[in-house]
């Protein structure tokens, strides 16, 4: 192995944010999910073992995730498959799209606007975290707000109104400022924006010599091993962040906003290890019905299309 990869994988697998859990949730997004979503455990193990997560971590995280009905099992013999919980297909679809298929659309300058009345509970901070995801940004006491970017489907707001029996949907309303200071002040109090920057910015100090590194070797120079490991930490730490982003229009973000930067880092890196990364995989898993499946037509797209 290349040395200096070789020091590269020992610091970044450390970090604190490479546990099991959320490491395996981006292995399944990133690689199962295009090849028929499962897998056995034994050829999981394998896998986590190459980024220095031992058996124990690796049982007891899974154990985890089913019991919080990330992953559903089935076992065929002595043999245990586990697969995303269907539950979780459009919450992992739309971080999905979110990282492989990213486009901006034209804002109508309009906002969508949620009221509620959740109170201060256990249950409250997640109905909050549940909105966030969905995009919206908590700008006053009960009130979410969010740029009008054709995101809030008739599905989408049924579903909302359903987790939140309170919610009050309000949709392209029009705010009226002569100021463009006043929308900064809006988005800043609504938006972590400066914590989602330094987070996209640690992201490409993180990665750039990664890049550096690889990019100077020969395709012949990377193992199939390192090429999956590569790949599989970009993905999971990119992933962190974007599912983070609230996705705002460019005219409401700072003129140094680092998304940009991240994201053809994260291209970049995922193209040049992609290939041998999936032979790794597709010649050390197995299914209840033998080989791995091929990915699907739609892994090809992924970051603008893939040789």
């Amino acid at each position: 192995m290349n040395q200096d990869l070789h020091s590269f994988f020992e610091e970044i697998s450390g970090h604190q944010s490479v546990s099991g859990t959320s490491l395996i949730v981006s292995y399944f997004g990133d690689y199962l999910w295009t090849c028929g979503g499962g897998i056995w455990l034994g050829n999981l193990i394998q896998a986590m073992e190459t980024l220095g997560l031992n058996q124990r971590v690796v049982r007891s995280s899974v154990f985890r995730l089913h019991k919080d009905e990330w992953l559903t099992v089935n076992k065929v013999g002595r043999k245990s498959y586990y697969y995303l919980e269907p539950a979780r297909y459009n919450e992992m679809l739309h971080a999905n799209k979110k990282i492989y298929h990213s486009e901006k659309v034209a804002w109508s300058k309009r906002w969508n606007i949620i009221h509620t009345s959740l109170g201060p509970t256990n249950s409250s901070k997640d109905k909050v975290r549940y909105l966030q995801h969905k995009g919206f940004g908590l700008f006053d006491k009960d009130f979410f707000v969010q740029p009008d970017l054709q995101q809030l489907t008739p599905e989408i707001k049924q579903e909302i109104t359903k987790t939140i029996s309170s919610a009050k949907i309000f949709q392209q309303a029009e705010l009226y400022s002569e100021s463009e200071e006043t929308l900064k002040n809006m988005v800043r109090q609504s938006w972590d924006i400066e914590r989602i920057a330094e987070d996209y910015q640690q992201f490409i100090e993180r990665f750039r010599p990664a890049w550096e590194i690889i990019e100077s070797m020969t395709d012949d120079a990377i193992s199939e091993e390192d090429a999956f490991k590569m790949r599989l930490l970009v993905i999971h730490f990119y992933r962190r962040i974007i599912v983070k982003d609230p996705d705002l229009p460019t005219e409401l973000l700072p003129e140094d906003w680092p998304r940009k930067e991240a994201e053809q880092l994260t291209t970049n890196i995922y193209r040049k290890v992609h290939a041998k990364a999936m032979t790794y995989v597709m010649d050390s898993s197995e299914t209840p019905n033998g080989k791995l499946p091929v990915p699907s037509p739609n892994y090809y797209i992924r970051f603008g299309g893939l040789s």
